[in-house]
């Protein structure tokens, strides 16, 4: 069976039970800053869709960082000068202790590189 990944944010909205119309208030923060900010929010939203009930037993994967043994895998991104964007590179998986300031975490490393793909525009606008 082939696994299916959530393809935008309003189909995200749609099982976390979020308006996708109604986005955070960014209307006083500089642009830059506002592009960011509602990548983030879009990216989580999308994140906690995909991880619902995504486990074996069909439980949600929710990231413990409290839990170190817990694997927790998330795309990695690059800028290529060539190209002038952001290209999907590869994933990564880290323990909680992880360094690399990851934002959208997932629980195998096939989840990650497809979210990676799907969503480069808003993984870029970080």
């Amino acid at each position: 069976m082939m696994k299916k990944y959530v393809p935008n944010f309003k189909e995200a909205c749609a099982i976390t039970g979020d308006d996708h119309n109604k986005l955070p208030d960014v209307s006083w923060m500089p642009e830059a800053r506002a592009k960011s900010v509602l990548a983030h929010y879009q990216l989580d939203v999308i994140a906690t869709a995909q991880n619902k009930g995504c486990m074996p037993d069909g439980s949600d994967f929710v990231p413990d960082f409290s839990k170190v043994s817990q694997r927790k895998h998330f795309p990695v991104i690059w800028y290529n000068p060539s190209l002038r964007r952001f290209v999907y590179t590869d994933t990564l998986c880290a323990y909680s202790n992880s360094y690399l300031g990851a934002r959208f975490y997932f629980p195998d490393d096939e989840t990650a590189a497809e979210m990676g793909k799907l969503h480069i525009g808003l993984l870029a606008d970080l």
